[in-house]
């Protein structure tokens, strides 16, 4: 979401320049920063901005200036005459000294200033179809930068799934394994309980096993990250507005690591729950920077 662009324009009456910038943002957010003369166009410069940008937080700044062909002057009279009266005390003071003439004085900053002059309603009507097909070639501009951007966290986001996969299906080979450990685990329990309980009833017994056996079984919940792993990888792959999705299916992905590690009955599939959950923060991390 991040880009800088600016469009520039002018006409026989005056130049002007847009600058627009975006950053981050969870949604879209625009700051608008026009002349007090056109500031009533801030609702049409938000629009055209909304039809092409969905997240983000843009800044968007116009500058209206008269050509400077057309710009008027003035002189500050009273430093001028200041200064020629300095120049007289010097040269009566030292006659040898070349005497000053305008050609010197207006090289002085402060001598000659242009008179700051506002467009009025009538100028800004005449141009402001010129000054707003500019703001549509700045808009046009962000997007190509954003694009750039985009380009790089897409890569870094299908680096990211492709570590995601690796672990995944280390824990999927471990779940194939877990499910008949913990079975001989407890048996050898269970059997220990019957012989030193005969009172125990061993119906119940088996069955609160089966449940105990299913609780912690974990390949529902790997089958569906690779369920949601998938749809990461299309949507990706086909790319368009995807950060509003890409921040759910980080919430399912999270959602069924936790329900690994809490299930998980060995240290090394734990390991891998909390391994994919460190490469699904970073993907929910770059996926803020998308739109």
């Amino acid at each position: 979401m991040t880009g800088y662009a600016k469009s520039d324009g002018k006409n026989e009456s005056a130049i002007w320049n847009w600058e627009i910038k975006s950053v981050n943002s969870r949604n879209l957010d625009i700051r608008c920063k026009l002349p007090a003369s056109c500031d009533f166009w801030e609702l049409e410069v938000c629009q055209a901005i909304k039809a092409k940008i969905k997240r983000g937080f843009v800044s968007v700044n116009l500058h209206i200036n008269r050509d400077s062909k057309q710009k008027k002057y003035k002189v500050n009279r009273p430093l001028v005459r200041s200064l020629f009266e300095i120049a007289d005390e010097l040269s009566a003071e030292f006659p040898n000294l070349n005497r000053i003439d305008f050609g010197d004085i207006v090289k002085v900053q402060g001598i000659v200033e242009p008179i700051e002059s506002i467009l009025d309603n009538q100028n800004l009507a005449d141009i402001k179809q010129s000054i707003f097909v500019d703001l549509g070639i700045a808009i046009d501009l962000l997007l190509e930068a954003r694009k750039v951007e985009g380009k790089i966290i897409q890569s870094l986001l299908r680096e990211l799934m492709h570590s995601f996969r690796v672990l995944r299906l280390k824990a999927d080979g471990l779940s194939s394994i877990e499910p008949e450990f913990f079975r001989n685990k407890l048996k050898n329990l269970v059997g220990g309980l019957l012989e030193n309980y005969s009172s125990l009833n061993k119906e119940r017994l088996e069955n609160e096993v089966a449940i105990i056996l299913t609780r912690g079984d974990v390949r529902e919940e790997l089958d569906r990250l690779n369920a949601h792993e998938q749809t990461i990888m299309g949507v990706l792959e086909n790319g368009g507005v995807i950060g509003r999705r890409l921040d759910f299916l980080c919430q399912e992905l999270n959602r069924e690591a936790n329900t690994i590690c809490s299930k998980a009955t060995t240290s090394e599939l734990t390991s891998l729950g909390i391994e994919l959950k460190v490469i699904i923060d970073q993907v929910r991390e770059q996926a803020q920077n998308v739109e």
